[in-house]
């Protein structure tokens, strides 16, 4: 079970997270980019599966989502190690 502090600091870094995110698609070109492209790849996905049964297409959206669940989970639990890991730094530099 997860700590209140923990809670907290998950709760923080993931407004954070979302704020960067938002920066980067607002103002990063290779990111709008690589999202124009994904949309893309993305529809031409839908078509490709469009002539399989009900299940297989289940299939293939339940994998797609594990897979970006599983990497949103990733990203964030890297975030927050980094974040941690500054905060051992700054301590360790006497500097916090």
């Amino acid at each position: 079970m997860k700590s209140n502090y923990e809670s907290i600091l998950n709760d923080v870094l993931g407004e954070r997270l979302d704020y960067i995110l938002n920066d980067l698609k607002n103002n990063n070109s290779e990111i709008r980019e690589k999202e124009i492209n994904l949309v893309r790849l993305s529809q031409e996905m839908q078509r490709a599966i469009s002539g399989l049964d009900g299940n297989e297409k289940n299939v293939i959206d339940e994998y797609v989502s594990e897979i970006n669940c599983l990497n949103c989970d990733y990203n964030s639990a890297v975030y927050v190690e980094g974040f941690k890991d500054c905060v051992r730094l700054l301590k360790g530099m006497g500097v916090i």
